[in-house]
């Protein structure tokens, strides 16, 4: 990559140029297309400099008003197209409680089938994490049946194995031990991204550096540390009080700090798994009641929208990377997953840091810049920057990262 001093004037801005064969395809999908990567740095495009208008508080006003004559420097980066990688981890973080009992049943028995439509070479792990609290050892962790290892690994396990471990692991995991009830996949989670933790999964080949992450929720209700009816919500079916208040007993004992405040809600499991996959290899998805026509009410039935996890997914839809919500109740999920799909091998490989440092031919060798001038257009459209000088490079948002092809132009002044 190398830069372009930019001539005194600037020109105009470029204008932006059956249910188990069902979810059995649908998660081959998932898996064969989380496989897909992009790659590359880019390359020159010869063109004349963009016009950098004014914008927000960390874009800086038109650098033609601010470098002087023969200041200007830019570079320019292509986003690169999809190529074959193969390196994906897929986490199902499931309600263990027994009003979900029918409806895990019948997904072990589809799940495990999407192996079959892998596409050949892709290395996948599968892992399942109880929505245990604190007192559970499960909680953190990737759960295995007796018999099932706790990861299962594309290179070492056949399809049917693959298939039959993973109905063992889903039908019949354990219930949690106090009044958590395994209704607590948002502390669940965040507890697995504790650096002891990490450092456990990893050595058991599980959140691998270089794979991205899918994490797919499970439940029927909403999730412990997210207490609707503190969010305004207080009737069914988004609000169904549990039995003995036990919900609210957890929600106490697990989701708060020793203040009072809320320590697991989820922005904090958000950000959590964004520090895990800082390149943005990170997807979220669940299969939880999303439809408030379709959730079941009777005597002894606590089922209800899936807050909390729904707020979770749709945090990664509002800072760009992208959900899928599934409606539990729903006879396929081939759409839904199939959308997952997309967003793994289109969005979350795309570049989004850009390295302004030495190029491979010296051509900026020596070059010193000023901070405060770095701007950044996507096809001739000017979008928000951070600069980090110690590192010499600039990072946009995944939302402002365009396409495959994009063209992706930085400019700064030269001290």
């Amino acid at each position: 990559m190398k830069h372009t001093p930019a001539p005194a004037h600037a020109l105009p801005a470029e204008q932006p140029t059956a249910l188990a064969a069902a979810l059995s395809t649908a998660l081959a999908t998932l898996l064969a297309l989380s496989a897909i990567t992009l790659s590359g740095c880019g390359k020159k495009i010869d063109q004349e400099p963009l016009h950098l208008d004014a914008g927000p508080t960390n874009r800086p006003p038109a650098l033609t008003d601010n470098c002087g004559s023969g200041q200007l420097t830019y570079w320019d980066f292509v986003q690169p197209q999809p190529t074959e990688s193969g390196s994906v981890d897929l986490l199902f973080v499931v309600d263990t409680s027994a009003s979900l009992d029918n409806k895990r049943s019948r997904l072990a028995t589809t799940i495990p089938d999407f192996v079959k439509g892998l596409s050949p070479g892709t290395d996948y792990r599968m892992g399942v994490m109880l929505a245990h609290g604190g007192a559970s050892a499960y909680s953190g962790s990737l759960y295995s049946a007796p018999g099932v290892p706790r990861v299962l690994n594309s290179k070492l396990h056949s399809p049917s194995q693959v298939q039959a471990y993973l109905t063992k692991d889903l039908k019949s995991p354990p219930s949690d031990i106090d009044e958590a009830n395994g209704e607590m996949g948002l502390y669940s989670l965040s507890r697995s991204f504790e650096a002891g933790s990490v450092a456990g999964l990893k050595a058991q080949g599980f959140y691998r550096d270089d794979a991205a992450l899918s994490v797919v929720f499970i439940s029927d209700e909403n999730d412990i540390c997210y207490r609707p009816e503190l969010h305004g919500y207080t009737k069914f079916p988004d609000f169904v009080p549990s039995a003995q208040n036990s919900e609210v007993t957890a929600y106490k004992r697990y989701c708060l700090n020793s203040d009072g405040s809320e320590a697991i809600t989820p922005a904090s499991v958000y950000a959590r798994a964004q520090a895990m996959k800082p390149n943005q290899k990170l997807s979220l998805a669940s299969i939880v009641h999303v439809d408030p026509a379709r959730v079941p009410q009777g005597s002894g039935l606590e089922e209800s929208i899936g807050h909390g996890i729904l707020e979770l997914v749709e945090q990664s839809g509002i800072l760009g990377i992208g959900h899928v919500l599934m409606d539990v109740m729903d006879t396929s999920y081939r759409a839904g997953l199939e959308k997952l799909g997309n967003i793994v091998s289109t969005q979350l490989k795309l570049n989004t840091s850009f390295s302004l440092d030495t190029s491979p031919d010296n051509s900026n060798e020596g070059l010193t810049i000023r901070p405060e001038t770095v701007s950044i257009q996507v096809d001739g459209v000017a979008v928000n920057r951070q600069y980090d000088p110690a590192s010499k490079s600039v990072k946009i948002a995944l939302p402002d990262a365009g396409k495959a092809g994009s063209l992706v132009r930085v400019a700064a002044c030269k001290e």
